[in-house]
């Protein structure tokens, strides 16, 4: 079942229906995981501030990392399954492709690889929640950045269509991969489904082609005012 969790959660973050399914089987299973979690973080602190820790230092060293991709983990996870409530404000969708460009170019390019941009002609206004949909985008580039060839180019384009958002993500050259691909042995991403339960808040959908290279696509509505209700 390798790779199950996010292959899974990929089919349910676009149905709020199941995501509430999801909350009632997961919440308190989440809870009491971050309380263990913040447990440990509590112990990394007062290790690092105590007395001599020579010893225990490359121990730590190496526990560290995997503790911060665990608790990565359930930040995302809780994310999808919790209810969402959007900010929703009125922007050209360019102000936040440049606000969080630098972060993924510099992403990017640890890997040998480049981002091309290619915006509408015209700026693409939309009511949406900007920080929701950045964070989303951050987790997926971030992911993309490792789990991608290196060296090779992706390309990330957006316009408006028939009163819709859309924004493609493609990545020609990439080997075919599950949607939950781990990198360097880490825990797998839910960037995907995150990405996923983001859009569908915004009353839109998320497609994935994997039969030629990578390619996600997101689509929905220019005002996503109707979906600021708190989502299931």
């Amino acid at each position: 079942m390798e790779y199950a969790l996010a292959t899974a959660l990929l089919r349910i973050a676009s149905d709020p229906a199941r995501v509430t399914v999801l909350h009632d089987l997961l919440g308190g299973f989440c809870h009491q995981s971050r309380n263990v979690l913040n447990c440990m973080k509590l112990g990394f602190y007062l290790f690092k501030h105590g007395g001599d820790s020579r010893e225990s230092e490359p121990l730590v060293r190496d526990l560290e990392p995997h503790y911060l991709d665990i608790e990565r983990l359930f930040d995302q996870l809780q994310t999808i399954c919790r209810p969402m409530a959007l900010a929703v404000v009125e922007l050209p969708i360019d102000y936040l492709i440049d606000e969080h460009r630098g972060r993924w170019e510099a992403s990017l390019s640890g890997r040998g690889r480049h981002l091309e941009l290619s915006p509408s002609p015209v700026p693409s206004v939309a009511r949406f929640d900007p920080t929701r949909l950045g964070q989303a985008l951050d987790a997926f580039v971030e992911w993309r950045a490792e789990a991608g060839p290196a060296g090779r180019p992706v390309q990330l384009r957006w316009k408006t269509e028939d009163d819709q958002l859309c924004l493609d993500w493609e990545e020609p050259d990439a080997p075919r991969l599950v949607p939950s691909t781990p990198v360097c042995g880490r825990c797998e991403s839910l960037a995907l489904p995150l990405m996923a339960r983001v859009v569908a808040a915004h009353g839109g959908r998320l497609s994935l082609d994997l039969l030629d290279g990578f390619r996600v696509g997101l689509r929905w509505p220019r005002d996503a005012s109707l979906a600021t209700r708190v989502q299931p």
